[in-house]
């Protein structure tokens, strides 16, 4: 897992790299008469869509819905999607849902676009268009590269569509800033984690996505019972359940 987020920086480099092509895609879509955009991913590619949510809502003024697969799969109702467009992100590009969804948006008048670690699969089929991640394998059981790539691919598509000139710059800046990152010592927090009862990550907007991602790194590395929360929402009932044991 260690050895799988110091190639973050590089993965990112590489996306960065593959701009032409985002761009291309970006100018093919033409999302003038789009009425909204809906997003759909499990877990960790879930938790990159919360950050494409905010991204897309800010950048382009478009809402944002996130999309619920079982609808299409276990409740077999198809969406109105027409002139939607439709972001699915996956890492394997085979889960059966995603799959389901994708075609579904497609066969009813949605742009779609999969952001993709293995452009050869099921998904990566279905979709209109597929942006890259290009991650190479990954073997550890926690996704890392591939969150932090995704979450990259998605900065850089939006800034495309929105011809963002500071966006740009700002993902041609991170590979140099996950490198200064990795040479940090994060060493500081491991004992309050290790004393934690539970644990609460809180974050607003942008930074949302990546709170709920920690969490769930939390739960499944540290079995440790972690929750992401909007810092709006800690503000109310849950924080009556932080004390000296919940960092």
């Amino acid at each position: 897992m260690a050895s799988e987020i110091g190639e973050s920086a590089d993965v990112v480099a590489n996306i960065v790299r593959n701009r032409p092509a985002t761009r291309d895609i970006a100018q093919r879509i033409g999302i003038g008469s789009a009425p909204l955009c809906v997003v759909c991913g499990r877990g960790s590619s879930g938790h990159a869509g919360v950050y494409l949510r905010y991204l897309v809502e800010t950048r382009l003024r478009l809402p944002v819905s996130a999309s619920a697969p079982s609808v299409i799969t276990a409740f077999r109702t198809p969406l109105m999607l027409r002139h939607a467009l439709f972001i699915v992100i996956s890492q394997s590009g085979r889960s059966p849902d995603l799959v389901a969804a994708t075609r579904s948006a497609r066969a009813a008048g949605a742009r779609t676009i999969a952001i993709l670690n293995a452009t050869s699969s099921p998904v990566a089929d279905e979709a209109e268009f597929v942006v890259p991640i290009e991650a190479g394998q990954e073997h550890s059981v926690a996704a890392t590269k591939t969150v932090i790539g995704s979450m990259a691919a998605a900065a850089q598509l939006v800034a495309e569509l929105a011809g963002d000139h500071a966006l740009r710059s700002a993902i041609d800046r991170l590979p140099e800033r996950l490198h200064r990152a990795l040479a940090l010592d994060w060493s500081g927090i491991a004992d309050g984690l290790a004393k934690a009862s539970a644990v609460f990550v809180a974050a607003r907007g942008l930074g949302l996505g990546s709170a709920r991602e920690i969490a769930l790194k939390l739960s499944e590395i540290l079995r440790l019972p972690s929750i992401g929360l909007s810092a709006a929402e800690l503000q109310h009932g849950p924080r009556a359940a932080l004390s000296s044991r919940t960092p």
